[in-house]
């Protein structure tokens, strides 16, 4: 028996549904591939010894209350923790402060397309 395996950024020109429906297909999507906010948080933490400490980014804060990085690490702990409101907010800050911050706004743009807006309030574009 021989096993092939492919690896593309698009669906190959091939028989896949043909292939699907004779259970003679194997596929991996991205999102099959994809962390959780909590297994991210723990690879990062366990794995990688970066934990995100809470307690030293909000010093930060205090020393430092218009640092676009401190608050961009409020908006990362927040999203890791998956409090996405509390994660827009704090990119929203960052912004005001410096609005070419890297990867801020697209952050705050891809949370806020999986955020659904709460009713009675209007989301804001980037």
């Amino acid at each position: 028996m021989m096993h092939l395996v492919i690896t593309t950024r698009e669906d190959p020109l091939l028989p896949l549904p043909r292939l699907r429906a004779r259970g003679q297909l194997t596929e991996l999507r991205a999102a099959d591939l994809r962390f959780t906010a909590a297994e991210a948080a723990e690879f990062l933490d366990w794995v990688m010894g970066l934990s995100l400490a809470t307690e030293d980014v909000e010093a930060s804060l205090q020393a430092a209350p218009n640092s676009a990085r401190a608050w961009f690490g409020r908006a990362s702990i927040a999203r890791t923790k998956g409090d996405a409101a509390s994660a827009v907010a704090a990119l929203d800050k960052v912004l005001a402060i410096d609005p070419r911050y890297p990867r801020a706004r697209t952050l705050r743009s891809e949370l806020n397309t999986a955020t659904p807006a709460t009713p009675g309030t209007a989301r804001t574009g980037s």
